[in-house]
């Protein structure tokens, strides 16, 4: 354990030291019960105990039942915190929308294919635009997510989402009816 730099007095550091030789395995099994994943449970249960740290005075005793629960909850909300995080990395790119499109197509009746032409030939629309449009709008309106989440993605404000998806739908707009005009 390299958190000793962490702790103002050598009771605070047993105490850690006591913490996690008491309740390594609870912890490490409530992780995996939420991530499903051992290294990244690992991780959780070493979050936890430098939170732990800065909350020394809440572990009087380590063996009684108000510190296990304490415990058992922060590893439990720490788990959520980083099932969250993964989950908001599993954002699929362009090329896998393109695969689903074509593997979808394969099953697909005839109405239900005239309507995934219009889809695939507003997702090529889209895609055409400048990037910071085309993944404005794939992550709004295929991906579903909100301003917020679209912010916290692309590490901008949401008022910028807002103002991108704006332009975003106004540029798209201007293309389909150029493109329309020139056709009819």
């Amino acid at each position: 354990m390299v958190i000793y730099f962490a702790f103002d007095t050598q009771d605070e550091c047993d105490c850690i030291i006591a913490v996690y030789e008491t309740y390594y395995s609870i912890m490490l099994n409530i992780a995996v019960s939420i991530l499903h994943d051992k290294a990244q449970a690992e991780d959780v249960v070493q979050d936890v105990l430098i939170t732990l740290a800065d909350h020394t005075q809440r572990v009087e005793q380590i063996t009684s039942d108000e510190t296990k629960y304490f415990i058992a909850t922060v590893t439990r909300n720490t788990a959520i915190d980083q099932y969250r995080r993964n989950q908001k990395r599993a954002v699929p790119f362009a090329d896998e929308i393109e695969a689903e499109c074509l593997f979808a197509e394969s099953h697909i009746d005839e109405d239900a294919m005239i309507q995934k032409m219009t889809f695939e030939e507003t997702l090529q629309q889209i895609k055409e635009l400048p990037a910071p449009f085309s993944e404005v709008l794939l992550l709004y309106y295929l991906y579903e997510l909100s301003c917020p989440e679209i912010a916290k993605i692309l590490k901008i404000k949401p008022v910028a989402v807002r103002q991108r998806l704006k332009r975003a739908r106004a540029t798209l707009g201007i293309k389909i009816v150029s493109e329309a005009k020139c056709e009819g």
